[in-house]
């Protein structure tokens, strides 16, 4: 896991028609619990999952690939950078990997999801193990 500057992520664009929260239904909630829990973690300074993001050419070096509740709510809370890890793209043999973590960035953060995580490391030697 390493810490990406949200400036670096891609805006999602959803279809028209298509809300920006939308309800799980796999966990049998609705959006709006969805985003209150986020945020519940947030002041209680729980961990959140990581975002799951790919690389990408272009002006965003990075597409969101799972995480868009916790990426926007850690925008709208002002957050700057967001805890992720490379998404498995399942159609190449050997995915690049992501190699900027916290330790090569200054902490421009105050999500607790971040600060919980003590030892960021990059994500070539979490997946190295």
């Amino acid at each position: 896991m390493c810490l990406i500057p949200i400036a670096d992520i891609e805006p999602v664009h959803r279809a028209p028609g298509v809300p920006v929260f939308n309800d799980s239904i796999e966990e049998g909630i609705s959006a709006r619990e969805r985003v209150e829990r986020i945020l519940r973690a947030f002041v209680a300074n729980d961990a959140l999952p990581p975002v799951e993001l790919a690389k990408q050419a272009g002006r965003y070096p990075f597409r969101l690939k799972a995480g868009l509740h916790r990426l926007y709510c850690s925008i709208a809370a002002g957050f700057t950078e967001i805890p992720a890890v490379k998404a498995l793209d399942l159609k190449r043999s050997m995915p690049d990997l992501i190699s900027k973590s916290s330790a090569e960035t200054a902490p421009r953060t105050a999500n607790p999801a971040v600060r919980v995580q003590a030892e960021a490391r990059p994500l070539s030697q979490v997946l190295s193990r």
